[in-house]
């Protein structure tokens, strides 16, 4: 839905104050639900990460096409391992500016995004927003550049899935398919807390006495998972909690809705 009304979600992750404009009540509920763990009633006067991502072309377009001399950073093959295009956008190709630290991405007919990492901010524009599948947005889209934005602040997700047991984190790293989703499954039904399946977060933090440890933060998005996962627990294969996400590979579930109290908020 398109509207001239300009709406503003807020967001605390692990002390990083996240604002989203947007006049797409669509968009405002696909990042919302992606984010629904961090969602915060505090309004920041000063967010550290801003996202502005419209509905149909914005009147900065000019900020969010890369200017005559930028890099060609990517743009996707037929050797990929994931193939956005899979999933009904056409185009995804990444630029650098040629003198600054500001990136665009050109999705084609779907719209544009840039973002600046020295300013901490992304803006953009869809086309058409409810012809994208929400989780395609939600999680390929704008969590690409999430993921850039809160690198330059320190906070670094990784491809993996995480647990935790006795304050102690544990990495399940592996290319999609190996079995990380069902290995995390396993290990938090049997008492380990969940940090994430997806993008747990690695960052340095420091104590009063300016000594740095490495923390493991928790990104608790839904676990993605396959019919055949699905088949080795029960208590999935019986749930009402498991999501069908129509045109793309996978299902999807809250962890809390099945495995209530095991999201663990961080740990060493």
């Amino acid at each position: 839905m398109k509207s001239d009304i300009q709406r503003i979600s807020n967001y605390s992750i692990h002390g990083i104050d996240v604002s989203v404009h947007t006049n797409s009540e669509y968009v405002r509920l696909s990042i919302d639900e992606l984010l629904a763990p961090f969602k915060s009633t505090h309004s920041p006067q000063d967010p550290a990460i801003i996202f502005s991502f419209y509905a149909s072309n914005h009147e900065n377009i000019n900020i969010v096409s890369p200017p005559a001399g930028s890099t060609c950073l990517y743009t996707p093959s037929e050797n990929d391992k994931f193939d956005i295009r899979l999933f009904d956008i056409k185009q995804f190709t990444i630029y650098s500016h040629p003198t600054d630290s500001i990136y665009y991405i050109d999705l084609g007919q779907t719209g544009r995004v840039s973002y600046d990492l020295t300013k901490s901010s992304a803006i953009g524009y869809l086309a058409n927003p409810e012809s994208i599948r929400s989780k395609v947005f939600s999680s390929g889209i704008f969590l690409f550049v999430f993921d850039q934005l809160v690198k330059s602040k320190g906070y670094f997700p990784i491809h993996c899935s995480a647990v935790e047991k006795n304050g102690k984190g544990i990495l399940l790293p592996g290319f999609s398919g190996a079995g990380k989703t069902t290995s995390c499954i396993s290990l938090i039904r049997n008492g380990y807390g969940f940090l994430g399946d997806g993008r747990p977060i690695l960052h340095y933090s420091q104590d009063k006495k300016k000594d740095k440890k490495l923390e493991l933060l928790s990104f608790p998005e839904d676990i993605n998972v396959t019919e055949k996962t699905i088949g080795f627990f029960p208590e999935l294969t019986a749930s009402k909690f498991i999501k069908n996400n129509p045109g793309l590979l996978k299902k999807s579930f809250n962890v809390e809705d099945i495995y209530p109290g095991t999201i663990t908020d961080r740990c060493c």
